[in-house]
Formats: structure tokens, C-alpha cells, sequence
């Protein structure tokens, strides 16, 4: 039992890196993957080495069979997280909401276990955007307000106030994508990023 979860962890890792890999061949226009590796930064963020050098910002996440990536230009941070909808983490995932983000979760048109998982990886994805990760008391992230979209949700941040955290909810998993409130998505990544969400 301990070496098939073993296996499936890292598959799940590797799917990570070749997410990585596929976001940033598109970004910076390499089309052989090989070319292409995923490095650790100082703060032990995924960092993308080209062939010529370069080095590229990544975000990376993956949980169960699924993973996901997003390649940005350095001085537009982002960061990515996706999680499985499983309700054996809800009590754990409680434990990190401050008293405020229970109050705005209950009002969401959704359950309860859900909305606590959405917020979870609006939290993560912030964490990473800024380079911190789960090295600071997750309170530190907290969401201060939900706009409900057609097909997803924008939430906004106590402290961060510079970031908004796009949410979708899919069948089986929540994915956050974080990026800085003065950005502008093309509307190819927006629909590239639905199309994605809709097969979760």
C-alpha cells in the first residue's frame, strides 16, 4: 500500500513538472521540452531554466491525478494551486479560516465543505504568488470578500490588497489562480483556463 502511494506521488510531482514545462513553451515560445527544467529558487519556488539560461517563474501544483502550472514574465507574479474536493481535509482545512471567512463562506451558493476547499486554494495560490508558501499563519492570507461570476469567483484579500485570486469549482477539484488586481488576462488564457476547469 505504502509503495503505490509512494508511486502515485510521484507521478503526481512529475505531472507537476510537465505542466510546468508545457506553460512555459508557450510563454517563451520553446517547443522542445527537453530543453526545458525545473529548478528550485532560494525560496524553494519552481523556477524555469531555458537552454539559453534564462530563468523563468513558474507556479506548480498538483493533487491526486491531476496537476497544473502557470509561466509568467518575472514582473508579473501569479501563483497557481488546485485541490481535491475531499471531505476527509475539511476539518483541517477549518482549523486555517479565520472566524470571517467562515461567515463568507456559509453565505456562498455552494456547500459548505466546498467553499472551505475554494478558499483553501485562493489562500494557497496567494501564498505562492507572493513567495511565502506555508511558511506563515495561513490567517495572514485571509479573504475578505467573494464575487460570484458567471463561471467563477474573484475574491479579494485583508492584506494583500495588490492581488485578486480567481476560483473555479469543478466536479472533483477547487483550482485558484492568483495574480496581481492591475493585470489584464488576454481572453484566449481566460477561455484556455475555463476550458481546463470544465473537465475537472
Amino acid at each position: 500500500m505504502n509503495g503505490l502511494q509512494y508511486e502515485a506521488r510521484i507521478r503526481s510531482y512529475l505531472l507537476g513538472r510537465y505542466a510546468a514545462k508545457t506553460a512555459a513553451s508557450q510563454l517563451i515560445g520553446e517547443q522542445d521540452l527537453r530543453q526545458l527544467q525545473v529548478k528550485n529558487g532560494i525560496f524553494q519556488q519552481p523556477l524555469l531554466v531555458s537552454r539559453d539560461g534564462h530563468r523563468h517563474p513558474v507556479s506548480i501544483s498538483h493533487s491526486g491525478d491531476v496537476s497544473a502550472a502557470v509561466a509568467f514574465p518575472a514582473e508579473l507574479q501569479m501563483g497557481i494551486d488546485v485541490e481535491a474536493l475531499d471531505e476527509v481535509n475539511v476539518a483541517a482545512v477549518e482549523t486555517q479560516m479565520t472566524e470571517r471567512e467562515k461567515v463568507t463562506v456559509r453565505k456562498l451558493p455552494i456547500s459548505y465543505e466546498k467553499g472551505l476547499m475554494m478558499l483553501w486554494t485562493a489562500k494557497e495560490s496567494l501564498s505562492k504568488a507572493v513567495k511565502t508558501g506555508l511558511t506563515t499563519p495561513f490567517s495572514i492570507y485571509e479573504i475578505n470578500q467573494i464575487e460570484l461570476r458567471p463561471t467563477y469567483m474573484v475574491s479579494t484579500h485583508t492584506y494583500f490588497t495588490q492581488y485578486v485570486t480567481l476560483s473555479v469549482l469543478g466536479h472533483r477539484y477547487a483550482v485558484s489562480l492568483t495574480i496581481p488586481k492591475l493585470a489584464r488576462l488576454p481572453e484566449a488564457f481566460r477561455q484556455e483556463c475555463q476550458a481546463f476547469l470544465a473537465k475537472l
